[in-house]
């Protein structure tokens, strides 16, 4: 004679909807696959009409320490515009960083590199 408790057992291993279900579904990974990125802004090359072109050109106008906000000032770019231009020319050495002493630390003013072939 079958128990029937065990067949209880059974049925609820067998419900779509059960705890049992549950937890494994969640355990399946699906690989939806990777979402096409653009490639890396860090190339080492910008275009003449961009906000990082403005940016390099206005620091190279006056060899003089600014500060982020003065270069927005001059700039057409938005603050997000602006910061990844920064972040752009620090990373492929086309900019002096140095700490703003006059605020905290975090703050930093940006002057540009001379280029290589001038007499500065």
């Amino acid at each position: 004679m079958s128990n029937p408790a065990s067949g209880d057992d059974q049925h609820k291993s067998l419900e779509p909807f059960g705890l049992a279900a549950q937890l494994s579904a969640t355990s399946r990974v699906v690989n939806l696959g990777r979402p096409k990125r653009r490639s890396s802004q860090f190339k080492g090359a910008y275009r003449a009409s961009s906000v990082t072109a403005e940016v390099a050109e206005f620091l190279r106008s006056e060899r003089v320490f600014r500060r982020r906000c003065e270069i927005r000032e001059a700039v057409s770019g938005s603050h997000a515009a602006v910061s990844w231009a920064l972040l752009f020319l620090r990373a492929i050495g086309a900019v002096e960083v140095v700490p703003d002493g006059a605020r905290n630390a975090r703050y930093y003013r940006y002057r540009a590199k001379p280029c290589k072939n001038s007499e500065e």
